[in-house]
């Protein structure tokens, strides 16, 4: 399960693309910085299950990737293009191998320089390699179709796909606009493949799996909040992806998630997902600024600016599972797990902690005037973040541990915990 929405203000040239991606909570996710590239036509690129050829020209991108797959779940390009994607349950499984929808997304990033040109390269790769693929590192049989939400400064669409060749694309129009894990019939048809543009979509839905993940009621919180936020208000947005739903108070706990929150706490097999990692991404004429989490549970994680046009960020991309249990997001697994128990006393101080450090790292950011400050700024974010967090394991643990985690919850983790472990060990 995830969640994307947009927020636009076209008086004032401002897009703000946000996105909580929601996997299973063992998936390491790691934030990647890859250069532009000009490349021959002999040249090949190898994604998660299949290798296509390569574009002449790739763009310099900024990505938030699942440690085991080429593609990614969220991004920027050097040109203001960002995209976040989403699975959509359909009847028609897709096949065993493919283009996955991170697949898609990065390959867009690299390959466009409009929305629009996003949107044709994303229904171009589709129609002619196909969607496929498995999509979980625990379950191979973890198949689906994407949506996708595509932004720059200038405009925004809505792509979603019933399979590989039948798609829709939507303009958004408003001021806010969202995508969970649903497919939204209520959008205007721009543009289309597959079905007649003027009639009703023909969405065969895998109507269980659709319920189960409650999209329609993330979406509309979704909306709901975003739309009380003005798209320079980078702190209200970050509240947005920390939210546990309406009825959420102080004595709330991850036990009591369930699929209809923004902030996912995987809870048992059918409450699977989890956030794994977050990204806020704001587009204007001005440039692009990109704050990520580079962890899970965003609400008890603090964002960080990256500078896109600097180094990646340090501690951050291990290539592999293993590395991953040592990195930033490997270390901060541990204090999630903490939380796990008491976690209304504990989320709490965490939360204290980290709001000053967020204020101290906007500061610090919007007092930049060049790229080499901004690159400096974004590393210092990330040095800083990386010994609190590592203050914060030996304070939590100090804390009071009730509520205790449920046992259903606790069962589930373990047996996630074992899986990975396996996977690990090859």
């Amino acid at each position: 399960m995830c969640d994307t929405f947009v927020i636009r203000d076209p008086d004032a040239g401002q897009t703000v693309l946000a996105k909580n991606s929601d996997r299973d909570p063992v998936e390491p996710q790691f934030i990647e910085i890859h250069p532009a590239g000009t490349w021959t036509d002999s040249d090949t690129v190898d994604c998660t299950w299949i290798s296509i050829p390569q574009a002449r020209e790739t763009a310099r991108i900024l990505i938030s990737r699942p440690a085991w797959m080429f593609g990614a779940e969220m991004g920027v390009n050097e040109y203001g293009v960002a995209i976040g994607n989403e699975a959509l349950f359909t009847r028609k499984q897709p096949p065993e191998s493919g283009l996955t929808g991170m697949d898609l997304l990065r390959l867009a990033l690299e390959r466009s320089r409009t929305a629009c040109q996003a949107l044709e390269t994303i229904t171009g790769l589709s129609d002619e390699f196909g969607q496929g693929g498995s999509c979980s590192l625990i379950d191979p049989g973890f198949r689906y179709f994407s949506s996708f939400m595509i932004a720059d400064p200038e405009e925004c669409w809505i792509l979603q796909f019933t399979d590989s060749t039948t798609w829709t694309a939507s303009r958004v129009c408003g001021p806010v606009a969202a995508i969970s894990n649903r497919y939204r019939p209520d959008l205007e048809i721009h543009r289309s493949a597959g079905i007649e543009a003027a009639g009703p979509a023909p969405w065969d839905l895998a109507r269980i799996k659709t319920w189960f993940g409650r999209g329609k009621t993330r979406q509309r919180r979704s909306e709901i909040l975003a739309a009380r936020v003005d798209p320079s208000d980078v702190t209200g947005i970050f509240k947005v992806l920390r939210d546990h739903g309406r009825y959420a108070g102080a004595y709330w706990a991850p036990h009591y998630s369930t699929t209809g929150q923004l902030c996912m706490h995987a809870t048992s097999p059918i409450n699977p997902g989890h956030t794994t990692g977050s990204m806020v991404v704001q587009l204007s004429g001005e440039g692009i600024d990109t704050w990520v989490t580079g962890t899970s549970s965003p609400c008890i994680s603090v964002f960080k600016p990256v500078e896109l046009s600097g180094p990646a960020p340090t501690g951050c991309g291990p290539d592999t599972i293993e590395a991953g249990r040592m990195s930033l997001w490997g270390r901060h697994d541990g204090l999630r797990r903490l939380c796990c128990d008491g976690y209304p006393h504990r989320a709490a101080e965490v939360r204290q902690v980290y709001n000053a450090l967020e204020a101290e790292f906007l500061a610090g950011w919007r007092a930049c005037t060049s790229v080499r400050e901004r690159s400096e700024a974004s590393a210092v974010a990330f040095e800083r973040a990386a010994v609190v967090l590592e203050d914060l394991l030996g304070l939590v643990s100090e804390l009071p541990q009730w509520p205790r985690q449920g046992s259903i919850a606790r069962r589930h983790h373990g047996r996630l915990d074992a899986a990975a472990s396996k996977l690990a060990r090859g």
